[in-house]
């Protein structure tokens, strides 16, 4: 074998190479451009819906003023019905903004305000934990009538009103003393 056809094998396997990562690239750019797409088609599904909630919180907020008007707190009353205001208007602009607008929006907050951006996500994963705890024990206490506060099981001997009796360690294992 000669060197020119070394070095032709050589061309050709490169310029392989090169278009195969082209391509490669080309169908990784397509895939994350329809994901892209799939996203801003949901937010926009739901943005009207989340930023319908969002204003009826701030309208609570408002009516709670209110209240606090009546009741004569005017200092809590000016505060809640100025982050009502604002919360109303956050909801109508998230409900007449597009799914394209809200996600660039997101992104550019993230990246220029990357602290700001992470104790909010950490502010909403207690939220969502606090959110999640409350509804297993409801639905553990719906399941599971017979359980008590107290931590008690009711049984033909005892009453709903006292926790079961607690057992020594031995009885429990079956070990006897002597």
């Amino acid at each position: 074998m000669n060197e020119d056809t070394g070095t032709g094998v050589k061309d050709k396997a490169r310029t392989a190479a090169a278009e195969g990562a082209e391509k490669a690239q080309e169908i990784v750019g397509v895939g994350a451009g329809k994901a892209q797409d799939k996203v801003a088609e949901q937010v926009d599904r739901n943005a009207a819906r989340v930023g319908g909630q969002i204003r009826s919180l701030g309208e609570a907020l408002s009516d709670t003023s209110q209240r606090l008007r009546s009741d004569g707190n005017d200092a809590p009353a000016q505060a809640a019905e100025r982050i009502g205001a604002q919360v109303q208007r956050l909801g109508d602009r998230i409900s007449q903004s597009s799914g394209d607008e809200l996600l660039h929006e997101v992104d550019t907050f993230i990246r220029r305000q990357p602290a700001a951006a992470a104790a909010i996500a950490f502010a909403a994963g207690l939220v969502a934990a606090r959110v999640i705890k409350a509804s297993g024990e409801s639905r553990t206490a719906s399941r599971y009538p017979m359980v008590e506060a107290g931590g008690g099981y009711a049984s033909s001997t005892t009453s709903w009103d006292e926790p079961a009796p607690a057992m020594r360690t031995s009885e429990l294992t079956g070990a006897r003393n002597g």
